[in-house]
């Protein structure tokens, strides 16, 4: 036998490792919670306000959750073990152009002309490489406790 049966025997190592699973799954997932509501309120304070649509439009959602739509277009679904910050709406269709800036272009419709185009003023992605570091040391602190508490 391996060295771990020698010092729990084999029904206490095997309960150990079940233990384990289902205690990371929930210590994960509340750390990641965490993590990605604070990330969703730092992309709120930098983004830009002129209505307020799109501050508002900064959405937390659960595991299994849906995206809300942007316009038409279906966001998709969010994986069992993850959670999603989506910004974008009904209201704030715009979001992209925001964070990306637009290029100077022909308009046509209602406002026909040369659109000088729009400065980027990202606020998602820089939130986002801010806190990825992060969000991956408080899950790894949190897998360390509970495979920690799991030997008890």
């Amino acid at each position: 036998m391996g060295t771990w049966s020698k010092f729990y025997g084999r029904a206490e190592w095997e309960r150990r490792l079940k233990r384990i699973p289902r205690a990371l799954r929930e210590d994960v997932m509340s750390a990641n919670e965490k993590s990605v509501r604070l990330m969703a309120g730092q992309m709120r304070a930098w983004a830009p306000v002129r209505t307020g649509d799109l501050r508002r439009s900064i959405k937390v959602t659960p595991p299994g959750g849906e995206f809300p739509p942007l316009g038409r277009i279906s966001r998709g679904r969010v994986g069992k073990m993850q959670w999603g910050v989506s910004v974008g709406d009904e209201k704030a269709w715009y979001a992209p152009f925001v964070e990306w800036g637009t290029k100077p272009h022909m308009t046509a419709g209602l406002f026909v002309g040369h659109h000088p185009g729009t400065i980027a003023r990202p606020f998602f992605y820089p939130t986002y490489r801010l806190f990825k570091r992060r969000i991956k040391a408080r899950a790894t602190r949190a897998m360390k406790k509970a495979i920690k508490r799991s030997g008890r």
